[in-house]
């Protein structure tokens, strides 16, 4: 990846996660996994702003919605999985999800918008910091696309709320919307 863009770092080391899951790795390769895994997150200490979120480039001023929900998802994996992520970095970019979430307001039908929020509540959802009135108001908006939809169950279910996550979920219509790919 040769623009380091939050988006690029991070999607560099992400999958490197679950490599050993997927594949047999020889010492070494585990070594240089590792090793890759925690230069990203010091990398990305770079991107963080002061109030928690993530700028897309290191250096700028305002925090990227998206790309703060990606690294943080991102950040809590590489927890669970045991790499060091410093503990003011995770609580400083989970605190800027909370905020970001009950901030949150679908003003017009913005697929990109709702989207990014799904993301943050998954994220946050995942992190045990279910956001129960956020998702309810994001579910009453009215024509979310299947990927929201979608986002957004999981977080329910990860909030151990499957009675709220079913109803999202339309399992005869499993296409992405079109639109959306314009999001990202």
């Amino acid at each position: 990846y040769p623009h380091g863009c939050v988006e690029q770092v991070t999607s560099s080391v992400f999958p490197q996660l679950f490599l050993s899951q997927l594949l047999e790795l020889s010492s070494d390769d585990r070594q240089k996994t590792t090793g890759n895994i925690q230069v990203g997150i010091e990398k990305l200490q770079r991107y963080q702003n002061s109030d928690g979120g993530f700028a897309y480039w290191p250096g700028q001023a305002s925090s990227n919605d998206w790309g703060s929900c990606y690294v943080s998802h991102f950040l809590l994996e590489a927890d669970r999985e045991g790499y060091l992520v410093p503990g003011n970095m995770k609580k400083n970019c989970l605190d800027y999800l909370r905020k970001q979430a009950a901030d949150f307001t679908a003003t017009r039908h913005d697929p990109c918008a709702e989207y990014t929020q799904a993301y943050r509540l998954f994220v946050l959802a995942k992190a045990g910091e279910a956001q129960i009135s956020a998702m309810n108001r994001l579910r009453a908006e009215k024509g979310l696309d299947n990927q929201t939809r979608w986002m957004l169950a999981g977080a329910y279910a990860l909030a151990g709320m499957n009675e709220a996550a079913y109803p999202l979920i339309d399992f005869r219509n499993r296409k992405p919307d079109p639109s959306f790919a314009s999001c990202y």
